[in-house]
This record gives structure tokens, sequence and C-alpha cells, in this order.
């Protein structure tokens, strides 16, 4: 009897001890979501959306409160105006239909819709662009544009212009439908995409793959490489630039164009000339033809944006493209404008801390500098319910408890490290290296390992003077001694660090992880000690005795293993938290029983 009391005692003492830890983790809500640069914050500035797809800023909005500081686009067909007290304003609604099967959004790779945005400040214009399902059940591109009477704009629109109705001509497919929009020097600027068949990109008399230009009532730009006068309203007259396949992003500055283009396996950013053919074929390569930089694997490029104004954001910021991501989930800084191509590399400036590779709940496809930062939102309600634009400020003070520099999920720290370009792993990433899955990795890398090719290779680089190979004699020699999971640990440790540790001909770059992070990423590709010494002890079972008998595993050992497979999933501190604190409650409330027992 006594014995049960203690062990209730002690299981209600955890359940205590282990309540706020879930409190706390639930009242941190969506700060958990991303991590970004040291030194900048992330806060909500609205939220209530749905599907939020694309932000634009009025550039010069009034002070009053109720005056409009920016429009957002939501995919069903919604265009909202949001004012400098941040009350969030339908602007335009019910001018397109999506179909009754859009509303569920089961796939996200089926999104269509509202896309495009821009403004015509000058004129108090907003230009939108989206994907409708015309009456016989295909999907169709279209431009509408809204006036306000104010360049300042309003926050309802008092008139619309349905533009290029000939586009209505050329069926489309989701995703691969009309997107943004620009102004530019007077001009319109829509990218059009290849409607899933890349044939269409490069036959001028299609609007499809194309970057068209308009004038701001919605003809034909006279200016346009293949306009003839004689020949009006021709889906030629309109075309700018063709051979593109999904440009979702679209930029202008100081009167020059920018394009991030979604290929398959990889995607580009390019600047825009007039006339010019941008190639795609249906292939990467095609893809990669003509591209001021080429993100391989592909990320999925959304709205983008350029930095110009300066003080919003430290000097080091300033002057460049940042660009939201779709598939990878979360932002890109890079390429400081020059006359002829950038000047450095995408660097991650927000990820999303996603469970998985395959988590889109932080796919970010909206993206627009404010006056006081930059804002983004992903398209899809966070984990939490909400569907929101957000506010990245810069504020040292205030930053963000989590920077884009530390990672602790190693499947997303394999995706940003490249590793899935090359290597499969869950059935995600590319096949030109060995798989990373467990159950292939492990028993490859013993079996090497145990060779005698491989001894005679240690030899052969430690006769090396050259770096990196004379860096790691002692590493080597580590190697040699080590045996069972130690050597399969220390093996894959140095091979992440500097795969040339050990092998004059390695192929895989090097994926400059911290110690922290390789060690991360060793522990989840190899798994526990006693997960691989539990796999190895069940081959030789399964291969049954082979001159000497097999060893049968005791149920003793068959419940540690199960214990030890569940333990990992847990959160350790809280474990021992929980028990030692449980313990100790638990034996004073006996103590305190017994003596009022005995009273």
């Amino acid at each position: 009897m006594r014995f049960w009391l203690f062990i209730g005692l002690l299981l209600l003492a955890m359940g205590f001890v282990l309540a706020p830890n879930a409190q706390a983790q639930e009242s941190e809500g969506w700060i958990s979501d991303w991590a970004v640069e040291e030194g900048f914050s992330i806060s909500i500035d609205t939220e209530g959306y749905a599907f939020p797809s694309a932000i634009a800023f009025v550039p010069e909005p009034g002070d009053a409160p109720d005056d409009v500081l920016y429009f957002v686009n939501e995919l069903d067909g919604v265009v909202k105006a949001v004012t400098n007290d941040r009350s969030v304003h339908v602007f335009a609604t019910d001018f397109f239909a999506l179909g009754e099967e859009h509303a569920s959004f089961e796939s996200v790779s089926d999104e269509y819709g509202l896309t495009g945005l821009c403004l015509a400040p000058e004129q108090g214009y907003v230009f939108v662009t989206y994907t409708y399902r015309a009456e016989d059940g295909l999907l169709r591109n279209s431009i509408a544009r809204f006036e306000t009477g104010s360049p300042q704009f309003a926050r309802e629109a008092k008139a619309s212009l349905v533009m290029a109705e000939f586009l209505a001509e050329f069926p489309t497919g989701p995703s691969h439908q009309i997107g943004p929009c620009q102004v530019v020097d007077d001009a319109l600027y829509v990218s059009v995409g290849d409607g899933l068949d890349w044939r269409n990109s490069r036959d001028i008399e299609n609007p499809l793959g194309k970057i068209l230009r308009f004038t701001l009532d919605g003809e034909a730009h006279p200016e346009n490489p293949f306009y003839l006068e004689d020949d009006k309203d021709k889906p030629a007259d309109y075309v700018y630039a063709y051979g593109v396949r999904n440009p979702f992003g679209l930029k202008g500055i100081n009167g020059r164009l920018f394009a991030a283009d979604n290929g398959e396996g990889i995607d580009r950013f390019v600047e825009i000339e007039g006339g010019v053919d941008y190639l795609w074929n249906g292939s990467d390569l095609s893809i990669g033809a003509g591209a001021d930089y080429v993100f391989a694997p592909a990320v999925g490029p959304a709205q983008l944006d350029y930095i110009g104004a300066p003080g919003i954001f430290p000097e080091s910021n300033e002057e460049q493209f940042y660009l939201a991501l779709s598939g990878w989930a979360g932002i890109y800084r890079f390429g400081s404008l020059g006359t002829a191509g950038f000047d450095n590399l995408p660097e991650v400036f927000l990820r999303y801390r996603g469970e998985s590779i395959n988590d889109y709940s932080g796919i970010v496809v909206g993206l627009a500098f404010g006056p006081d930062g930059l804002y983004f939102s992903p398209l899809l309600p966070n984990g939490h319910g909400s569907a929101a634009v957000y506010v990245i400020r810069y504020e040292p003070e205030n930053q963000h408890p989590y920077f884009v520099g530390t990672q602790d999920n190693p499947e997303i720290l394999m995706r940003d490290s490249g590793c899935l370009a090359c290597h499969l792993y869950n059935e995600q990433g590319g096949t030109v290296g060995p798989s990373l899955d467990q159950a292939d990795l492990v028993p490859r890398i013993q079996e090497r390992l145990a060779s005698e090719t491989y001894l005679q290779s240690l030899d052969d680089v430690d006769a090396l003077d050259s770096e990196p190979y004379n860096l790691y004699a002692g590493e080597r020699q580590e190697i040699r001694e080590l045996q069972g999971y130690e050597q399969l640990r220390a093996w894959m440790i140095y091979h992440l660090l500097e795969p040339k540790f050990d092998n004059l001909n390695a192929a895989m770059p090097n994926p400059e992880l911290s110690l922290g992070e390789v060690e991360l990423l060793t522990d989840f590709l190899i798994g526990e000690p006693q997960a691989v010494e539990q796999e190895q002890t069940e081959e030789i079972e399964e291969a049954g005795p082979q001159g000497e008998e097999a060893v049968p595993v005791s149920f003793r050992e068959r419940m540690q293993n199960l214990v030890l497979e569940i333990i990992p999933e847990l959160r350790y501190r809280h474990i021992l938290i929980a028990f030692g604190a449980g313990g100790v409650v638990g034996i004073v409330l006996y103590w305190v029983a017994r003596r009022f027992r005995n009273r």
C-alpha cells in the first residue's frame, strides 16, 4: 500500500513540474517559428488574413491615423488596405471567381488566384493580377486597375478597369499563372507564367511565359520590341521579353527591371532586357542560361524587393535585394547592385524553423520594405492559427531570440547546407551522392572502415605534406584505433568538418558547419549507439549460427532498447527535473502521511 502511495505521489509531482513548461511553450507562440539575423526583431504588424500573397506600400503615406499605409492581396480574391493605425479595410472584392474546389487548399502546389500587386502613386492606381475560373472550367489570367482618386490612396476603390482582355484567350495552369507587376517610368510590367507548357514561353504570339509591358491605361506600350502599329492588340505587341518559366519575383530599380524565375530543379535571378529570349525550353540548363545568379537546389522565389533608402537597416544590409522563398521557407538577401552582376552571394536573412523539410507552414510569398522595416507574409496560417503580416526591424536592444546562424533541426540543417542537392534522404533530394537514410548509410560506412583498402588509403594520405591532408594526421590515426560505434561517429564528424581528411579524391564540398552543427547532424544520421548495436545484433540473429552459435537477446535487453528508443524523443532536462522534484516531494509527503497516521 505504501509503495503504491509513493508511486502515485511521484506521478502527481511530475505532472506539476511539467505543466509550467507546457504553458511556457504555448505562451511563446509564433516567436519560435522564425530565426533572423542577429540584431533584428520580428513582430506581428497585422493579422486575420486569408492566404496573404503580396504586399505593396504607399511611397508617401499621409500622417493621419486612417491614411493608407500598405495594401495586401489575399489569394482568394480580396484586396485589403491597412491604415497607419493598423486597421484593416476591404479595398476591393468580388471582382473574379475562383471555383468551389479552390476553397479547400488541400495542395500547396495548386495555389492560384490573386497574386500580383503594385501601385502607380501619381495617379492613385492600384494594379492587381489574378487567375480566375472561367465558365468553361479553365483557368485564365487577367489584370485589374483600381482607382482611388488620390496620390495618397483611399481605403476603398472608387472605380475599376479590367485590362488585357486578350489574356483570356490563352488558358493557364495553377502555379504557372500570371504573377507580379511593377510600375516603372509610367509603364506597367507584368510577368506571366508559362501555363504548365514550356512551348508557350518562346512563342511571341502567346502571352504565357513572358514579361509584358503596358501603358497605365492597359494598352500595348508603343516602345515594346515587337510592337507594330498596324497590327494592334496582337499578343506580340505587349511582349517586352520572353522565354521565362514562372517569374514570381519582379522589381524595377532606377529604370532597370529584375526577375526571380522559378525553374524545376534550379531557379534563377536575372536582369530583364527588352526583346531578349531567356531560353526556357523545359530543362534546368535553360533556366541557368543568362542568369545573374542560379539558386541550386530550387528555393521557390516569390515577391522581390530592394532596399536603397538609408537608415532602415545597417549599412551592411542596405543596397541589396531581399527575396521571399516559397519553397525554402524564408528570405534571402543578396546582390549589391552594380553595373554588371553582383558582388556578393545570397545569405539567409530569415528562415522558418519548421519541424521538417516537408513543413510548408512558413513558406514566405509576400515581401516589401516599409518606412521602418521589412514586411513579409507567409501564405499559410502558422501553427497557432494566425495568418499575419510580420515586420522585421533593426533593434539590437530587442532582438529576436532565434538567429539564422544557429540551427537545432538536423533535417533543416541538411537542406540549408546543400546536402540534399546531391544526396537522397527520406525520399527527398538528389541522387548524385549515396543515400543518407540510416539503413543505407551506417552499414555502408562501417563496411568501408573495416576494409583493408581503406586502411591502405590512409597510409597514402599520410604520405602527403600539403593541406588539408597534413592537418588531419591525428584524426586519421584515431580512426585506426577506434572500433564500433565510436569509430563510426568519429569518422562522420571528421568527414563533415573536412571531407578530404582521409580521401584524396573526395568530391563532396566542405559544408562549412560549426562543430556543434556537425555533431547534431552526425547523431541524427547515424543514430544512438544502442540503436546501431541493436541493428547489428538483429542482423546476426537473422543470419543464424555461422561458425558460432547466435546469442539471443534477452527480454530485459529488449525492454532496455525499447525505453532508449522512446527517451531520446523527450526533453532530457524535463525528465530529470520531473523525477528529481517528484522524488523529493513524494518522500516528504509520504513522511508527513506516516507521522499523521501514527498520531
